[in-house]
């Protein structure tokens, strides 16, 4: 018996999988970085200096990177997330309930909310976020593309519709119909068949 090939929902299922359950903010800030989901930033913003550190995650505060000057950078301000007000380990849940969403229909807002207990505006922000990186991702892969070898194209439909003898829409083309089989008999046009 032949192995038949998984769906796409059944790969990024797998994909999953592989995705560790993060027990603080921490390990999850550690894996986001890792898997390049959020990057650190190369300049401070206030001072223009590139010695940063971090991230700093610690309890009661937002996760950030630190600047010598002192200035705070969020933690998700170098990344595709920018203005996502969620903690590292919310932001790894996120990402692991859309990995888990079916690939044949664009993932809901509503569902997000009550997957990952988030606010409707931030789960907004990050479908938005996610939807945008893809169709990038698509473009960019699409203007890559380059079809070779022999194409088949098919762009007509051939079938069967029945129009009534006194339709005006199509009274040209019956009566240049009736002009063509007017010298065939009945019976030649039957044998033919």
């Amino acid at each position: 018996s032949m192995k038949r090939k998984p769906t796409q929902a059944e790969l990024r299922r797998k994909l999953t999988q592989g995705m560790p359950k993060c027990s603080n903010d921490s390990e999850a800030s550690k894996w986001l970085l890792e898997n390049k989901f959020v990057s650190k930033p190369t300049t401070c913003e206030e001072c223009g200096g590139g010695n940063i550190k971090g991230p700093m995650v610690a309890d009661g505060c937002w996760p950030h990177w630190r600047c010598d000057c002192g200035q705070r950078v969020p933690f998700l301000g170098a990344s595709k997330f920018a203005g996502l007000r969620v903690r590292p380990l919310k932001l790894q849940e996120l990402l692991t309930q859309y990995a888990r969403q079916n690939l044949s229909t664009a993932p809901r807002v509503g569902d997000v909310v009550q997957a990952c207990s988030v606010g409707r505006v931030q789960a907004q922000h990050f479908i938005e976020t996610l939807r945008a990186v893809e169709a990038s991702a698509g473009l960019r892969c699409c203007s890559q593309a380059r079809l070779q070898g022999n194409i088949e194209v098919d762009g007509t439909s051939l079938g069967r519709f029945w129009v009534s003898k006194n339709n005006p829409l199509f009274k040209k083309n019956i009566a240049d119909h009736a002009k063509k089989v007017k010298g065939i008999k009945k019976e030649d046009f039957l044998k033919a068949k």
